[in-house]
């Protein structure tokens, strides 16, 4: 091998470890990545032409140094043309393409290794290290129990596209005869006692709630699978698109910088909300998700012109915490939620939710009352210096707290000498889930791309809006369900693939990594320019001038920072410079997208309490699909679905 082989033998040994299989739906003969004969390919645009030729780019399934990784021959090469610069990439290929490594990742990869399904899943940080999942977050499991209690739950009355729901039951032959629970039911991981029974933390006629459930343990399992092969450290930036139909992927494997087209039957959008638009103001976030986690496929399905819904929508718990810079909170901290509420505490010590004009039995089921409550207490000047409440992590409170809660409390008084029992700690309101995900149909289908399938679609929690964990471990399993019978009964083989799709991306790409300005912003100094500005417009309480003071700040970062974004280094291997900017015009779309909705809405809905408009409207209790008007602007449309009952 000449010298630019060798090194870029080096560079595919530093990529994938396990080949990409060739994928196959449950009840067919397993087929060799080989049986198919994939060529590699290589692409030229030059004057419009469209050529085939030898492989280019290196040949990176050509050589590898002896002991190296080699490329599978089910990945293929090729190159496109940006100017005078070629512009390489490998394309994968595979049955089922599962996008995210976390909670609906963990529920749809379940399903697969029951039915048998072999899939390619994309992680854009460390496998197992990402998101709420990684943090191997104590999750608490909930469900509602059979009859007309339930039926009359906040959960039951609250579901907006209540076919999907009852359709994902149908499908599952674990579910009970009884098609309600699967509205807020975890199905997977609980704890159970030493005699057998499940270990509930909370038992009410309206909720039950099993703790000890840790995701990590499930995510090492299926790193381990022969059905389930993982790519790590791979941002996916767009969605492979051909005559409507999606039929992948496309992004880059962070380490080398290489563009990557993953070819795919069926695709399913697992990653997680986006809470950064909240969040990284002050030395930690005040969100317990990631900043990795930046909206880049639901935004790219808005740049395909797809419509997005539910960006107003958020969840919000008492977990943030101050000093802000001990780090971050729900992995690291303590907080308290609508369960803990004898031990809110206002600046005067006050047990403020005890308040006997409050509904206090509605607070326990319904956290969007209790948020609001809080809320309403800080605006009122009854907070902490920071804008928070107080959590004093007395004995009381010990003895209810959550394992992962205490095992902080204890670690906090270990290293700092403080005594939370006498010092209690203030916490601000985080937000711990956001919307703005992709519109879909009953069967987890984007409305606008057919056989991309979202997990966390939009309306799949209520009416208030929004998504949530809970659902994202009963409905990743049923996406998975939907994808495969996608396969067998719609899906067409192109009889030929346009790759321009996937290569206008790579330029898009390729541009915000080489562009020089005069006088340029980093990105991450446009990222914190969109967190300031919408951190004050997208808490529990949203007023008119901040929505308005938020909508201004980011159409002048629209139209006067990103313009000046560039990079401080050129380079495509580990360049996190090249990654801020990708996901610094992700957030700020998913920004505008959020403030916008929650603007237009004259009313108080779900999470956000619009003090001018204190109260729902009908005429606007229903999904919120937004799009490119053509024109630089934003169009929506209002979305609903029919009230349809449940079996009894």
């Amino acid at each position: 091998m000449d010298k630019d082989e060798q090194v870029m033998a080096a560079l595919v040994k530093a990529g994938p470890s396990k080949e990409v299989p060739d994928a196959e739906v449950s009840g067919k003969e397993p087929r060799s990545p080989w049986s198919e004969g994939v060529s590699r390919r290589s692409f030229f645009k030059l004057g419009g032409l469209l050529a085939g030729t030898a492989v280019v780019g290196a040949g990176l399934g050509g050589c590898s140094q002896e002991g190296g990784a080699k490329v599978p021959d089910s990945a293929s090469s090729g190159a496109a043309t940006k100017g005078e610069t070629e512009i390489g990439y490998t394309v994968y290929e595979t049955d089922m393409l599962v996008i995210g490594a976390g909670f609906g990742s963990v529920s749809a990869c379940s399903e697969a290794a029951r039915l048998g399904q072999k899939v390619l899943v994309i992680d854009k940080g460390p496998y197992g290290f990402g998101g709420a999942c990684g943090m191997n977050w104590d999750v608490v499991y909930t469900w509602s129990p059979k009859g007309t209690e339930a039926q009359d739950s906040v959960f039951a009355r609250r579901t907006v596209n209540k076919q999907l729901f009852i359709n994902a039951a149908k499908s599952d032959p674990y579910q009970p005869d009884d098609y309600l629970p699967i509205i807020n039911w975890g199905e997977t991981l609980n704890d159970r006692n030493p005699d057998g029974s499940i270990h509930l933390k909370v038992d009410m006629p309206m909720s039950q709630q099993a703790e000890w459930g840790f995701p990590r343990h499930w995510l090492d399992h299926f790193g381990k699978a022969d059905n389930i092969t993982i790519h790590d450290y791979t941002m996916i930036t767009d969605i492979f698109v051909n005559d409507g139909v999606c039929i992948g992927a496309v992004g880059i494997y962070l380490p080398t910088g290489e563009f990557r087209v993953y070819r795919s039957k069926a695709t399913i959008l697992a990653a997680g909300g986006c809470t950064g638009i909240y969040g990284w103001v002050t030395l930690s976030p005040v969100t317990n998700n990631v900043p990795d986690n930046t909206s880049d496929v639901e935004m790219a399905v808005f740049r395909k012109g797809g419509r997005i819904g539910d960006s107003e929508h958020a969840a919000y718990d008492m977990m943030g915490i101050v000093p802000s810079g001990w780090a971050s909170s729900e992995g690291s901290m303590f907080g308290g939620d609508s369960l803990d509420i004898e031990f809110m505490l206002d600046k005067d010590g006050v047990a403020f939710c005890m308040d006997p004009a409050l509904d206090q039995d509605r607070m326990l089921v319904d956290r969007i009352y209790f948020n609001q409550i809080v809320a309403q207490v800080i605006m009122d000047g009854r907070g902490g210096p920071n804008g928070g409440i107080y959590l004093p992590a007395n004995d009381e409170i010990r003895k209810q707290m959550r394992y992962m809660y205490l095992r902080c409390v204890n670690l906090i008084e270990e290293k700092t000498g403080a005594d939370l029992r006498e010092e209690p700690m203030e916490c601000l309101i985080e937000m711990y889930e956001h919307g703005g995900t992709p519109i879909i149909d009953d069967n987890m289908m984007s409305t606008e791309f057919a056989g991309l399938f979202c997990v966390r679609g939009a309306a799949t929690l209520a009416e208030g809006g929004g998504s949530h964990q809970n659902r994202n471990r009963v409905l990743g399993g049923y996406a998975m369900r939907c994808a495969m019978e996608y396969i067998k009964k719609s899906y067409k083989e192109p009889e030929k693939i346009d790759w321009q799709d996937a290569e206008k991306e790579f330029s898009r790409l390729t541009d915000l990594r080489t562009r020089e300005v005069s006088g340029g912003i980093r990105p991450i100094t446009i990222q914190r320019k969109i967190q300031r500005a919408t951190y004050p417009a997208m808490g529990v309480i949203r007023t008119t001038a901040d929505l308005e003071a938020a909508r201004k700040e980011l159409a002048r970062i629209a139209e006067e920072d990103i313009p000046k974004m560039a990079l401080s280094d050129h380079a495509s291997a580990y360049n996190r410079d090249w990654k801020d900017a990708i996901e610094t015009i992700n957030l700020l779309q998913l920004a505008r997208l959020s403030v916008e909705a929650t603007y237009v809405r004259p009313e108080t809905r779900g999470s956000f309490y619009r003090p001018e408009y204190p109260e729902a409207n009908d005429d606007w209790k229903c999904t919120l699909g937004f799009y490119d008007d053509g024109k630089g602007g934003l169009a929506f449309d209002k979305i609903t679905w029919p009230d349809v009952p449940y079996p009894a």
